[in-house]
């Protein structure tokens, strides 16, 4: 099954409060398509609105690459989880949550780095592929791994 391409518009209000309305477009909308549809909607919606729009992103799908899991492993939980704490040039550190974490890499509440792919799982987010590697949002690169624990979420 395809996804849909998602714009999503940021909108910020008078109290300082942000919400974002989107649109979706077909799955074989290509990037020529996306930016002539947002040019289009997003003056449109301005015009609706008394917020203000201050950014606007596109979600599109990603054709997976061969060797994933067919399946779902049997009592696999999405809830049960493993939080990644990055190291990067803000104050702050960037967590990444990985649902359904495997619980045989956990000791105890921590996540094992000696376990099986978790030392090349973290070096994709510090080192990256190709020239390019993940940023905490803001454009920090991440630097190094903080700590990494068991995690509950609903």
């Amino acid at each position: 099954m395809a996804s849909d391409v998602m714009i999503s518009a940021n909108i910020l209000d008078a109290d300082g409060d942000t919400k974002a309305a989107h649109a979706f477009l077909g799955s074989a909308a290509i990037d020529a398509d996306i930016n002539t549809f947002a040019a289009f909607w997003l003056p449109l919606l301005d015009a609706v609105i008394d917020g203000k729009i201050t950014g606007a992103s596109v979600t599109k799908p990603l054709a997976l690459p061969g060797g994933l899991k067919a399946g779902a492993v049997a009592l696999s939980e999405v809830q049960k989880g493993a939080n990644f704490s990055f190291v990067n040039a803000s104050r702050y550190k960037y967590g990444v949550w990985i649902p359904a974490f495997t619980p045989s890499l956990f000791t105890g509440d921590v996540v094992n780095q000696g376990g099986a792919g978790v030392a090349a799982f973290i070096a994709a987010y510090v080192t990256g592929t190709g020239g390019i590697a993940p940023t905490n949002g803001f454009g920090f690169d991440l630097t190094s791994l903080a700590r990494a624990t068991k995690n509950f979420r609903k």
